[in-house]
């Protein structure tokens, strides 16, 4: 995970002012949120870069976290805190004028150009995968047709059991 749940936590509710807010969501619940934003980022990323890590310490006791540079780690957070608000508002709708939604509509226009190329980020490219193969078909034409397999007969489709010598 690229952010932690402490990150949302504090994004969910500034100040420490839980009550009323999806901080007071189980860690599990935040970090399933936290999952389906690096689904999400993955998704816009991946084809452009290679998104390095950094390791904090967080809690108590101090754990260590893995965690993504600026921007993209306040992308994370913005996302997950969203997703952890629709599950604790049991899906239902986020005002347009609430700062969660606010900050994760600014998170996904960001994602956006970055994928689109209007913003580069600092991170370097993705390092190709030697194992991919690719498959090139070099033939030019017609290579089969159903009649090269007996599946017509006289314009019609065979049906099962009336091959040729099979039984009629």
């Amino acid at each position: 995970m690229y952010s932690t749940v402490t990150d949302v936590r504090n994004a969910l509710a500034p100040g420490g002012q839980w009550t009323g807010t999806a901080a007071t969501l189980e860690d599990p619940e935040i970090e399933d949120a936290i999952r389906q934003a690096d689904s999400r980022i993955h998704s816009y990323l991946r084809l452009r870069y290679e998104i390095p890590v950094e390791m904090v310490e967080q809690g108590d006791p101090p754990q260590p976290h893995e965690v993504a540079p600026a921007p993209v780690r306040y992308w994370w957070r913005d996302i997950a805190a969203y997703l952890a608000t629709l599950t604790f508002k049991r899906n239902k709708d986020v005002s347009p004028d609430d700062p969660v939604r606010l900050r994760h509509n600014a998170a996904m226009s960001e994602l956006t150009d970055a994928r689109k190329g209007v913003i580069t980020l600092p991170f370097p490219p993705p390092v190709p995968d030697d194992s991919s193969v690719t498959v090139v078909n070099q033939y030019v034409g017609r290579l089969f047709g159903p009649e090269d397999f007996d599946l017509t007969h006289a314009g019609h489709a065979r049906r099962p059991g009336t091959w040729p010598g099979g039984p009629a």
